[in-house]
């Protein structure tokens, strides 16, 4: 299988060059990712659960979808195409966040994301991708801060 290929970016997330994602990972070389939030019209927020056979973070909760971008991808199709991949759905998307992130995987290798979120609202079903989400569940916003609040209190 290979490696998806993404672009390489500067620090002012100017294109470089095209690499695999791997490579990035283990160079902490810059390179774009994407984040979708899903709300119900209850104001409820969609979370997956990582399938266990995921490299990062598996059986973990994340955003609604989530991914890399590809190479010559824009943001926003890279955002709707991880939601028809993960969670089967199209729907409107407004960006709401872009920022940095830098953090360490599992290996201690650098991750440079250049981040982008966006916020969209669905109602329907979900036909889900079992190779990459275990599950989803809507959760009210209130319980979500109260587990991360938990979580954080936790780790002090």
């Amino acid at each position: 299988m290979t490696d998806e290929i993404v672009d390489v970016v500067n620090e002012k997330n100017e294109f470089i060059k095209k690499e695999e994602k791997k490579k990035c990972h283990l160079e902490g070389l810059w390179h774009r990712s994407a984040g979708v939030f899903i709300f119900n019209d209850n104001g409820n927020l969609l979370l997956q659960k990582r399938s266990m056979n995921m490299a990062v973070s598996p059986g973990k909760y994340d955003c609604s979808a989530s991914g890399h971008v590809s190479s010559g991808e824009t943001i926003e199709e890279s955002a709707k195409k991880e939601l028809k991949e993960e969670l089967g759905i199209e729907t409107d998307l407004k960006l709401i966040f872009k920022n940095t992130i830098e953090n360490f995987d599992e290996g201690n290798n650098k991750i440079r994301h250049f981040y982008s979120l966006f916020v969209g609202y669905y109602n329907g079903s979900f036909n889900i991708e079992k190779s990459e989400v275990e599950s989803i569940k809507f959760f009210d916003l209130e319980n979500i801060r109260k587990i991360f609040f938990n979580k954080y209190a936790e780790t002090k």
